[in-house]
């Protein structure tokens, strides 16, 4: 196909009619994909269990794997030129077989579990890569149509984040129900019928810097398009942080439909101003985030719509849309799996810094001073008339009356029903009207299971199932991706309406939790010395009242984890009883990754610390083996009291939800 020249194309006209549909388009794919690589993140936990080299060359190799599938579906059903070689160019029949193929392989995964999901679902999100990629290169190989790119991509990120406030996080990919399916089928369909209004258009051009799109998706899934991890960042409530993303992705939505307010200045700044708002996310504490993350949200997308303008089309080579399309997964993959490798294998520097370059990759790329020319590439369609033309100019359509701004009332509608689906729970009783508590403690594994699946509503049913008044919680995810973005502490606390205290144990998406029937008074952290590491662990405490005013001390906590860190636990172990209370009834619940005999519970039950289990689990053995759950081998989460009473003591077999199993017991205060 030979590009025509649009130097002389006039950008005054109003926009045409296929713009709505095309940003709309854009915008559903980019909410499946990041759903997908979101859920990837989940399923790569299984390639964790054995070992961080099998996990980081499966995200690899899935992420390099969107190459071979934009190759398929253009040489499938892209066009021809004379000589017969298939153009690099997706046209919207490549764009309507790459939708169509996503979304059959979004519905088979729906349906699957375990080790075929695991494949499958891989799979659905390398294919998500390609097809994002195809489509942004469609829609931006027009006049102004880098802007129309970016317009749907930050269309898209509201979206995203509306749909997860609107599920409380826990996206509808894990959820085998009526509502997981219909979320499902109307992101399925909708994407659908979107390519197919598009199906018949032909472009001639590829936009360049196209490769921004992979850290920019990366930033999206992290932090940009992620509420749990807003509201986990900055403190805020769930709802009210999601909030504040979706209507700063408005913001800079309806910036863009102003393009004449877009100087060069204001580019510029933008560009400059993301790298720097994405680190004061991350050092920064309370409602200052929020703001760094709102002026990121803003900057992000005129830094995009800069990006991907183009004066000229990209090479029509088949190889090199390939090409941008495997780096479009390796730069979404890499910043995403350098921040939680740190975790296992500590990188020698704060792993924030993987985040921050990533941020920097997408500023250089929208350091332009020129406003960007249309791309070269413009073809016609078949009466001869241009298949996409116009730009979105102030004086012909302003932005008050421009139709195109009602396009964010989707993502707007399901953030107010999440405004009441992640509403906060209703006060709690100050006290207890028993001298005596149900507890339950379980290492949640940030929510995956080892079927590799993220069940929270089983989660939920198996603490129900034991009536429990006060839960201690460890590895609880708070918008982790390893988590699958869920915010699993505000989720459980809404769904077994109890007050939920946290504390960061890696970084603020991943710690501790308290759940408690009642009031929850006197919280305090206790940081636990690194030692050797690799993380930074934590403890949380809080005190639950009793019948007749008394106090009981509830502490959860998270012992460094590798074998060969017994020293790292015993500094641990000293730092967490200094700040016991000496005259109070207390028991702490936890992950101490020592079994019993081992000298770290020597030193506890020497500093007169009983175990429930020991003292009233009615069995020992392979009854009181923790971990993993499935087959377990040893016994390394604890219940442990003073000045208390244990009874009915038991470690839960079932369901397996994670890879530890739950300890409960009764607690009553006194001897």
């Amino acid at each position: 196909m030979t590009a025509v020249s649009t130097d002389a194309i006039d950008l005054t006209s109003p926009p045409d009619r296929g713009v709505a549909t095309r940003l709309s388009l854009v915008a559903v794919v980019t909410t499946s994909t990041l759903e997908l690589v979101r859920s990837s993140g989940a399923l790569l936990d299984r390639a964790f269990a054995s070992g961080t080299l099998p996990a980081a060359s499966a995200a690899v190799v899935t992420y390099v794997a969107p190459a071979l599938l934009a190759t398929v579906l253009l040489v499938v059903a892209g066009s021809r030129s004379s000589t017969g070689r298939t153009s690099g160019f997706p046209s919207g029949r490549v764009v309507l077989a790459g939708v169509g193929a996503l979304g059959a392989l979004r519905l088979v995964v729906q349906a699957v579990d375990g080790g075929l999901r695991f494949g499958l679902g891989l799979a659905a999100a390398a294919l998500a890569v390609a097809v994002l990629t195809l489509t942004v290169a469609f829609v931006a190989a027009r006049p102004n149509g880098g802007h129309q790119a970016a317009l749907g991509l930050t269309l898209g990120i509201g979206l995203s984040v509306g749909l997860q406030l609107a599920l409380g996080t826990w996206d509808a990919y894990w959820r085998h129900t009526p509502l997981g399916w219909t979320v499902t089928a109307v992101l399925v369909v909708g994407a659908i019928l979107l390519a197919r209004l598009v199906g018949s258009e032909v472009v001639g051009g590829r936009p360049r810097r196209l490769w921004v799109l992979g850290p920019y998706v990366a930033l999206a899934t992290m932090m940009l398009a992620n509420p749990a991890f807003a509201s986990s960042q900055d403190g805020t409530r769930l709802p009210w942080a999601g909030g504040a993303l979706v209507v700063m992705a408005a913001v800079g939505f309806l910036l863009l439909l102003s393009p004449t307010r877009l100087t060069a200045g204001f580019r510029i700044a933008s560009s400059i101003l993301l790298p720097v708002a994405i680190a004061g996310t991350f050092w920064s504490h309370g409602p200052v985030v929020l703001i760094w993350l709102a002026i990121a949200e803003a900057a992000a997308a005129v830094t995009l719509a800069t990006a991907l303008g183009s004066r000229r089309s990209a090479p029509p080579t088949l190889s090199r849309t390939a090409l941008v399309s495997g780096v479009i997964g390796l730069g979404t993959i890499l910043p995403l799996l350098g921040y939680q490798l740190d975790y296992d294998v500590p990188l020698g520097f704060p792993n924030a810094w993987v985040v921050v370059a990533a941020a920097v990759t997408v500023a250089g790329a929208g350091l332009r001073l020129r406003t960007p020319a249309p791309p070269g590439g413009l073809a016609t369609g078949p009466a001869g008339a241009p298949s996409g033309s116009g730009t979105i100019r102030p004086d012909r359509v302003p932005v008050t009356i421009n139709p195109l701004r009602l396009l964010v009332l989707p993502s707007v509608g399901l953030t107010v029903i999440g405004l009441w689906v992640c509403a906060p729970t209703e006060a709690a009783p100050t006290a207890s009207t028993s001298p005596s508590v149900r507890l339950l403690d379980w290492n949640l594994h940030y929510g995956v299971s080892p079927e590799t699946s993220v069940d929270l509503e089983l989660i939920a049913r198996t603490i129900e199932a034991q009536h429990p008044d006060v839960v201690t919680l460890q590895e609880v995810s708070r918008g982790w991706v390893m988590g699958g973005g869920a915010d699993v502490a505000t989720w459980l606390s809404h769904r077994l309406a109890m007050q939920m205290v946290f504390v960061p144990a890696a970084d603020r998406q991943f710690g501790n939790v308290v759940l408690s029937r009642y009031a929850l008074s006197d919280v305090t952290t206790t940081p636990l010395p690194y030692g050797e590491g690799p993380q930074q662990r934590s403890a949380i405490s809080a005190t639950v009242t009793l019948r007749s005013g008394t106090p009981l001390r509830v502490t959860s906590v998270h012992l460094q984890h590798r074998a060969g860190n017994t020293a790292t636990r015993l500094t641990e172990i000293t730092a967490l009883l200094a700040t016991q209370p000496g005259t109070v009834a207390r028991v702490i619940g936890g992950d101490l990754n020592a079994g019993p005999g081992s000298v770290e519970i020597e030193t506890l039950t020497g500093a007169g610390w009983s175990s429930a289990l020991d003292v009233a689990g009615g069995s020992a053995g392979a009854a009181s083996l923790t971990s993993p759950s499935v087959a377990p081998e040893v016994r390394i989460d604890w219940v442990l009291g003073q000045q208390v009473t244990f009874s009915d003591s038991s470690v839960l077999t079932g369901p397996r939800t994670s890879d530890h199993l739950p300890v409960v017991t009764t607690v009553t205060a006194g001897p």
